[in-house]
């Protein structure tokens, strides 16, 4: 479907940890649903998600943009991507083609500090896992748009489920100093890892937001 110069291909199950290695891009998996092979073209430019593409081959029915990203990530959570096609493209060309293949949110693979305003746009509007880390603990969360569906910490302390997002917010002051986060695409949810309060960390970070707005008003004032 796309031209592009082929790189090699990648013996790999999550595409998402491969967006550094093409400059520009994309990357090229495919999987079965059912009797259908599926193929789905991740556009890359700079480490970073600018669209995605999914296309099956026998019904010839194409998706783009953020929901085609969402069924990507899907088949990466369910194991179904065994290998990756790396290929070099022109990203500004296929978009100018194709522009309802841009993705609404940018997702860049690198780990980047945790500045709570970007934070909290990403927990608001990205579907699939975010990860936290500060020193040796990790926080793994499944999230959609704004919604924590399951939680777990790794490394030193071993949480799960609504524990997991409560012992975050209570790191959360230590995390925005030294702390960094990064997405990912999932991994199989086991049943103690599912959280019943789900809106509990995205109301818990937009109170931090606005208690760090007020502290900088008050800074300027003095």
């Amino acid at each position: 479907m796309l031209h592009g110069k082929f790189i090699k291909v990648v013996n790999f199950d999550d595409p998402m940890e491969l967006l550094g290695v093409v400059n520009e891009g994309y990357l090229k998996v495919a999987w079965r649903k059912e009797n259908e092979l599926v193929v789905g073209y991740i556009l890359v430019s700079d480490a970073r998600i600018i669209g995605a593409i999914v296309e099956g081959i026998t019904t010839n029915k194409i998706i783009k943009g953020q929901e085609a990203l969402e069924k990507i990530s899907q088949a990466t959570q369910e194991k179904k991507i065994k290998v990756v096609e790396l290929y070099e493209a022109n990203i500004k060309e296929i978009l100018s083609n194709m522009p309802e293949s841009k993705v609404k949110i940018q997702v860049k693979s690198d780990a980047y500090e945790l500045n709570l305003k970007e934070f909290l746009r990403l927990l608001s509007t990205h579907i699939g896992e975010i990860s936290v880390h500060n020193n040796e603990t990790s926080w793994r969360l499944q999230v959609s748009r704004g919604i924590v569906q399951a939680a777990k910490t790794t490394g030193n302390s071993h949480f799960t489920g609504d524990n997991a997002i409560r012992q975050l917010l209570n790191e959360m002051g230590q995390v925005m100093k030294e702390g960094h986060y990064n997405v990912g695409t999932g991994w199989k949810v086991a049943p103690e890892e599912k959280v019943k309060n789900g809106k509990l960390l995205l109301e818990g970070v937009k109170l931090l937001n606005e208690k760090q707005k007020i502290q900088k008003m008050l800074e300027r004032k003095t």
